[in-house]
This record gives structure tokens, sequence and C-alpha cells, in this order.
């Protein structure tokens, strides 16, 4: 079977328009056709049309949408879904004409994805078919399952995992405790613990409704779950310490000793970094300092803080791991300046900092600065190109450098880290071994590293970091930064928009768009307007006419 077009039904968001990406980058030679929000192709355009499906919509509206496209479908296709769950997705798509291959991206929208695992189920499928489409994936690490199998497998790793957290969080919701005391009287490990729970809390719950209801092997993983919780509380009622080490003892056998035994070595070189980099935050700044700054010291937004100078001075600073935390700290009054990514030439926008300037109505956009963003490859000593066995950085990082690296380290694997600074931490930490970091000329100053590369980035590689500020005073500047909703999502709402900033030549320098939380519609959309903060107040009254609501950010 010959694909020469793709159609990816949910391609213009999230993993689809990722996916889109790749596929363009890596086969120039194909059609690709994505429908969704906004696009001129609808979903049985591309099913018409095209000679590989793939369904990469929410798992909510998964079923709904292959169900509808099955009177479309064609033998001589091969339709496929990049759900978490794979049963249902691929009983449905049985009913098709087509040939069936369910597949599930273990990553999300990542700048780069290639390298990383895709799991994949053929249902009904040719081998010429299967052939074709390992083809167009063999840029991935492929593992082969059942669906059923496959189900099973995610009814541990992410049914029962979730369960875990999820119990814990009700566990210290309902024990009537203070959480801040709690926190304060853990140690980093258990620290840790509760970071990762409440990273899960921090998300969509709609994805971890979906997961949870969806797998038809969740409940069996709960149940056990349920059943093992049981018994431990069995034996802890009983204060029978001898069962209790049994089962100690019995989970520690099945783990083996060897993953037991590397797991706590990667995890207390991990807690001596978050120790660390904990004490010199608390030593570096107050309670109450004048700027916050996103990432860490020697970071690219840290080198920001210098253009930056004349509107902050040379104040106390502290630096935050968490854009949210940031702008809640600017919000409470901790922090009188926040120093933000905000826009790459290369990634484009930093959604999460709109939804937070959205999110915190009363902090704004006071500054912006542009710079260029150099990447540099480092170790802990001088190596060969060829020995690097692995690359570890911020993905953005990742992502800017993927040309460099793909034509001189082809076989190095990319591992994302939380930040460049924690990167170049992770290597010093094992500098017996085959590894690089990649960050900017300071940081690799301040850790003492070896520079192996010039600058990989592209020279056109440039970031926009923003000011913020609560409640500022409006001076005068020259683009305004604003968002805004609809009542319901349908067809016209932001051309009749777009057509009056149109009309009015005002010039928008980029448009943004991001589902919404119930009270502000389906979407929010997010505009840079090239004109002050003062002149868009004579347009104020008509666009509020036209919209369900709009605030302004701030402006530079």
């Amino acid at each position: 079977m010959n694909i020469k077009s793709i159609g990816i039904l949910g391609g213009t968001g999230g993993l689809g328009a990722r996916f889109e990406s790749y596929f363009k980058e890596k086969f120039p030679e194909l059609e690709i056709k994505v429908s969704g929000r906004n696009s001129t192709l609808t979903n049985q355009d591309l099913v018409e049309q095209c000679d590989l499906i793939v369904f990469a919509v929410p798992i909510d509206q998964t079923l709904a949408v292959i169900k509808a496209m099955v009177p479309f479908s064609r033998a001589d296709q091969i339709w496929t879904d990049f759900t978490s769950i794979k049963q249902q997705p691929i009983e449905a798509m049985l009913k098709s004409k087509a040939q069936i291959c369910g597949l599930h991206p273990l990553f999300g929208p990542l700048p780069e994805i290639e390298d990383q695992t895709l799991i994949y189920c053929p249902a009904r499928i040719e081998a010429s078919g299967l052939k074709s489409l390992l083809e167009l994936l063999d840029g991935f690490k492929l593992m082969k399952f059942s669906a059923s199998d496959h189900d099973d497998l995610m009814g541990v790793v992410q049914c029962a995992s979730h369960m875990s957290d999820m119990v814990m969080g009700e566990t210290l919701r309902k024990s009537g405790l203070d959480f801040e005391t709690i926190w304060q009287v853990s140690s980093p490990s258990y620290r840790l613990k509760l970071e990762v729970m409440g990273r899960m809390f921090a998300q969509n719950p709609d994805l971890y409704a979906d997961i949870a209801t969806q797998n038809l092997s969740a409940h069996r993983f709960t149940h056990l779950f349920k059943k093992a919780t049981d018994e431990l509380e069995h034996i802890v009622e009983q204060r029978d310490r001898a069962a209790l080490i049994n089962s100690f003892e019995a989970t520690k056998l099945y783990l083996t000793k060897n993953f037991c035994d590397e797991a706590y070595t990667a995890s207390q070189h991990f807690l001596s970094s978050y120790k660390a980099q904990d004490q010199a935050t608390k030593a570096e700044a107050p309670e109450k300092v004048d700027i916050a700054v996103f990432g860490e010291r020697g970071s690219h937004t840290d080198s920001a803080r210098i253009d930056f100078e004349t509107q902050t001075g040379a104040g106390s600073v502290k630096f935050y791991g968490s854009k949210f935390k940031l702008i809640e700290a600017i919000d409470k009054g901790e922090a009188q300046w926040g120093i933000l990514p905000y826009e790459n030439t290369t990634e484009g926008s930093v959604l999460e900092v709109l939804d937070e300037l959205l999110a915190h109505p009363e902090v704004q956009i006071v500054g912006a600065v542009d710079r260029p963003i150099e990447q540099y490859l480092m170790t802990v000593s001088p190596i060969k190109l060829a020995e690097i066995e692995r690359v570890y950085s911020h993905p953005q990082a990742l992502s800017q450098s993927k040309i460099y690296l793909r034509s001189h380290l082809p076989k190095a694997s990319l591992e994302a880290a939380a930040s460049t600074a924690q990167a170049a931490r992770h290597i010093k930490q094992m500098p017996t071994k085959p590894l690089a970091a990649i960050g900017s000329k300071v940081l690799a100053q301040q850790m003492g590293l070896h520079l192996v590369t010039s600058n990989m980035a592209s020279e056109t590689n440039r970031t926009r970091f923003v000011l913020v500020q609560k409640n500022p005073k409006l001076k005068p500047n020259q683009v305004t930064s604003m968002v805004f909703w609809f009542k319901a999502d349908q067809a016209g709402n932001l051309a009749t928009v777009l057509n009056y900033f149109s009309q009015a030549h005002i010039n928008l320098l980029k448009l943004d768009s991001r589902r919404a939380t119930s009270d502000k519609g389906d979407f929010v959309f997010f505009v840079d307007a090239q004109i002050s903060q003062d002149q868009l107040k004579n347009h104020l009254k008509t666009l509020k006419k036209q919209v369900a609501g709009i605030h302004v950010l701030g402006g530079y």
C-alpha cells in the first residue's frame, strides 16, 4: 500500500498539530491535510481524500467522530487514532471499510517528538499497509501490543498511578489538617511526592476523567489498588509489624533489587540538587524581593534582567521554576517586578504565560525586550561529539538546536529536563558518562562545564521577554496585548473582530487561541495589536459589542 496523503482529524492543535509539522518536515513529498476548529477542510473531506486517516481529537470526542466518519471510509485506506485507550476506538474503527491500526504516542506535543516511544496495535491491516505505516513512524521507538494488552498496561501506568495521586489528595483534603503545615514539616523526598501529586491537580481534570472512565481495564486495576489498600489498612489496624515487612519485601522482590538500588541512587542525586536549589533560593532572596525571574541563575530569562534595569533597578532577585508561582508572587505583592519569556521566533508564544496573565488580571505587561538566543552543547570534560550518547535540556532548547543535533549527533537520544540549569546539574552528577547538556555560555561558566560546540541555534532565533507588574500606572506604549472571548463558538465570530481591526487600520502582530474555562465561552483569543493602550480606549466600546468579554493584558 502506497501512502501518498495523510489526513489528521483534530490537527489544528495539540498532538495533532505537532504530528502535522513532523510529517511535513520529514516527508515533504506527502500531502498533509488537517481538519479542526477554523479549518477550511472538514473531517469528511479528509476521509474522502486521504490514504492515512489519524483521529487526533480529545478522548471524549473520539468515538463520536469515528462513528460519524464510518460511512465515508474506503478499503484502500488506513485508519488510526492517538488516544490513550485502544479497545473502544479500534472497535469503532473496525466498523469502517478501512484497514485499522491503533496508535498511542507516549508523549505530549513536545517541540521535538522524534525518538520518543510510540505504541502500535494492529487490528485489521494487510502486511503491506502495516509496512507503509511503520515506515512513516521509523523515527520513533516502536512497541507492539494488542489492544487489550495495551489497555491492561495503561490500567497500571495511568489509571492506578492517577488513582494513587487522587487518593493521596483526598486523604489530605479530608484529614482536616492545614496543607501549608503539612508542607512545612515534610522532608525533601515527601515534598517531591506532594509536588508530583500537585502536578496532576494543576492540569485539566477532563483528561484524567476520560482515561479513568473509558479504559475498559481501569476498573480491574483500581479494584486491585483498593484491595491492596484494604489489606494494608487491616495490617496497620492490627499493628502486625511482621506482615507489613513481608508485604514490603515481596514488593521489593517483584521490582528487583537492581531497580530499587538504581532508583534510590537516582533519587538521591535529584534530591541533593533539589535541596541545593531550595537553599540557594532562600539564601539569595528575602521574603519580599524587587525582581522575580522565571528559571534559574544563568538562564536566558535571567540575562534579560539586564535589559530591564532602567525600569527595575538592580534590586534583590528571586528565581522561580513555575510561571504560575511567579505571577502569583507578583499578584500577592511578594515581588514588585516579574520577568518571563513571552514569545520565541521558533516556538511561538509561551501560552502558559498568556494563561496566567488572564487568570491574574491585575498583573500587567509593562515592558518587553527581544534577545537573540544562543544554545551551546556542554560536557563535564572534553569529549568527541560521536561519543555523546544522551543530550539533556529544556524542550525548547532541544528544539532550537535540533538541526545541528540531527546532523552531528544522529544517534544521541534527546532527554527533556525542567530547565537548562537542571540539565547541566544532571550531567555534572554523572561525570564518567558520555552525557551533554544544552544551555547558554553563562550557564556553562557558572557550572564549570566545557563548551563542545559554537552556537547551535539559528541566527534568527530570538525570544521576547516581558516585564510584568501589579496595577501599574499607564505609560506610553506602542503595542497593546489583550484577550477576548465569545459567548459561544460559532462561525464568523472571530472574522467580525478581525475585520474591525482591519477597517480601523490596526495591525495585529500575533494571534493565539486557547480553550477557555467555563466562564469564558469555548475559546479565548490573545492578540498583540500595534496600538497604544491610550488609543485603544477609543475602540473598546465597539469591540465590547462584538465579544462577550475583553481584557487588556498590558503593553510595551
